[in-house]
């Protein structure tokens, strides 16, 4: 237990770093996309191959005939991801991305049918404060077309969520491989240009190789072990913990705002998670 706890928490302490790896990077997003997405669909690959041993062939191929409509919103969830955090600071980009979860539980309530309860509406209502206290001050001060995508992001994560439930034959792994390669190609097809200098390779290899690669098979191999309440919590270190690294490496100091909001919007979704009454299932892995 205690090593699947270290483990899925090591998840999103890596996936917080990929802010600050874009920024040195230091390209065009569509380049930055292309390359990182390229890389990591090699590793999540290998990765899945391994992971599910004879079981992946067989998940590949529903993952294509079935599970495209779930490849394509997590395609758009990493296109978004990336198109985010290029136009508005590392802080407020996760943070309004961090109401992916609580977007599948309303989701879930429109297109499946699930129960919505009180404890959910209360956190939607702190959750909408939380972010107009972000985006408000962004249309006068720049990042508001990026928070907008941020949220965009969220969304998209969420409805890939909620596919993926409706099709229960998909297994995630293959279906980000496919995602992946959507993302691949759409970026090489938008991209001004493939060619970055040789720091910003390295960097974005870094982002394909561990911060999304490595990191979503540690989540995806030792998340199902644990609680996905404790899971759920964990994956909030990711959005307290990405602006830190930019804060410290880069001096991208968050606004005053951007705090508060943080603190309220992920104050509700601790919350929720806590006192949601659901049935305890295997999380849903972001995907960024």
């Amino acid at each position: 237990m205690i090593r699947a706890v270290v483990f899925t928490a090591l998840a999103p302490i890596i996936w917080s770093t990929g802010g600050l790896a874009f920024r040195i990077a230091d390209a065009d997003p569509w380049t930055m996309l292309f390359w990182r997405s390229a890389i990591n669909t090699i590793v999540l690959f290998a990765g899945s191959a391994v992971i599910m041993g004879s079981r992946f062939r067989s998940g590949f191929r529903v993952a294509v005939v079935r599970g495209i409509p779930v490849s394509v919103f997590l395609a758009l969830a990493l296109i978004l991801y990336v198109l985010s955090i290029s136009n508005t600071t590392i802080a407020d980009s996760l943070t309004v991305q961090a109401a992916g979860p609580l977007f599948i539980v309303v989701l879930g309530w429109i297109v499946l049918k699930e129960r919505f309860r009180w404890i959910t509406g209360a956190a939607l209502l702190a959750v909408a404060v939380g972010v107009a206290l972000i985006l408000i001050p962004s249309i006068e001060q720049g990042g508001f077309n990026g928070n907008i995508l941020g949220l965009l992001k969220a969304l998209s994560f969420a409805s890939a969520a909620i596919a993926i439930r409706r099709r229960r034959s998909v297994d995630m792994l293959p279906a980000v491989v496919v995602a992946a390669a959507i993302a691949t190609v759409v970026s090489a097809i938008m991209a001004p240009t493939l060619r970055v200098p040789t720091r910003s390779f390295i960097a974005l290899a870094y982002l394909g190789v561990f911060q999304t690669g490595i990191g979503y098979l540690l989540f995806a191999h030792f998340s199902g072990r644990i609680p996905s309440s404790l899971s759920g919590l964990l994956v909030l270190l990711e959005s307290v913990l990405g602006p830190v690294w930019v804060w410290i490496f880069l001096n991208e100091v968050p606004r005053v705002l951007t705090i508060v909001g943080a603190a309220i919007i992920l104050s509700a979704l601790v919350t929720h998670t806590l006192l949601y009454p659901g049935r305890e299932r295997k999380p849903e892995v972001p995907i960024e």
